[in-house]
């Protein structure tokens, strides 16, 4: 009987300490835990594939700034994929500078292609650590609108970040467009600038950062695409002057697509 009650001990000692280790077989963290053991087991036989090795920029910058507008803009967050959807015709020009951007950033060389059926162009990269820095950098997984998405406060903080950004932002859902009119037989033009989003706080964002830098920006949120307006045709120049444009469309076209 002495060795039946020493070897009872012995497993019991052992179930603690298994328990310790992975928790209970029967509670949510011991399932958690199981499955990352099991998963680490699984990558340490090669029998499933290692995460994508990542590179994570070193602090903040004003081009993480821009890309993060970027994809505020014209980007989707998935859970193991993200991409940036431009106008193939339009943004041509521009997805080459994202494409760039891109690189220089994360030191790989992502996805581009082109959908002939909606006459875009994707540039876009995947893997579950570039999607966790995402996160780490205050964005969010998901549909934008939905979950009205803001600016990570690390860039609302900073306002060279914030210009970055703004113009990220504005290459992407905004553009110049030019007004014209007739008054008593003659006509009449004005370039106007606005960003469109359905998202209020960054159109919060866009607003806060203008009236930082001197504008006098008007937000219009009574229409299904909302919007923040420049109306002013100095201001506009002056915005392309402060602010600047990496997307030809914006600031050589006028922004009309």
């Amino acid at each position: 009987m002495h060795w039946r009650k020493s070897k009872i001990a012995v497993s019991r000692r052992g179930g603690m300490a298994v328990m310790k280790k992975y928790g209970g077989p029967g509670t949510p963290e011991g399932r958690s835990k199981g499955g990352k053991r099991g998963m680490q087991v699984l990558r340490e036989r090669r029998l499933i594939p290692q995460p994508k090795p990542f590179f994570a920029p070193q602090g903040h910058s004003a081009e993480l700034a821009e890309f993060v507008g970027i994809l505020l803009g014209d980007g989707y967050i998935g859970k193991g994929q993200w991409s940036i959807t431009l106008n193939a015709k339009a943004d041509k020009t521009y997805a080459k500078f994202v494409y760039e951007l891109t690189q220089r950033l994360f030191h790989f060389k992502p996805a581009k292609y082109i959908r002939h059926d909606c006459h875009v162009i994707v540039i876009s990269g995947s893997g579950v650590r570039s999607i966790q820095y995402f996160i780490s950098l205050g964005l969010k997984i998901g549909n934008k609108v939905k979950q009205q998405v803001d600016v990570p406060k690390w860039i609302e903080e900073n306002l060279s970040h914030s210009l970055s950004c703004l113009r990220g932002l504005v290459d992407t859902d905004g553009g110049i467009f030019t007004h014209t009119y007739r008054v008593n037989g003659k006509m009449y033009s004005y370039r106007k600038l606005a960003f469109v989003n359905r998202s209020m706080p960054l159109l919060q964002f866009a607003s806060n950062t203008l009236k930082s830098l001197g504008f006098t920006p008007k937000i219009i949120n009574k229409v299904a695409n909302k919007r923040v307006w420049l109306y002013n045709q100095q201001e506009v120049k002056r915005y392309l002057e402060v602010v600047g444009s990496h997307n030809p469309r914006v600031f050589h076209e006028g922004g009309v697509r």
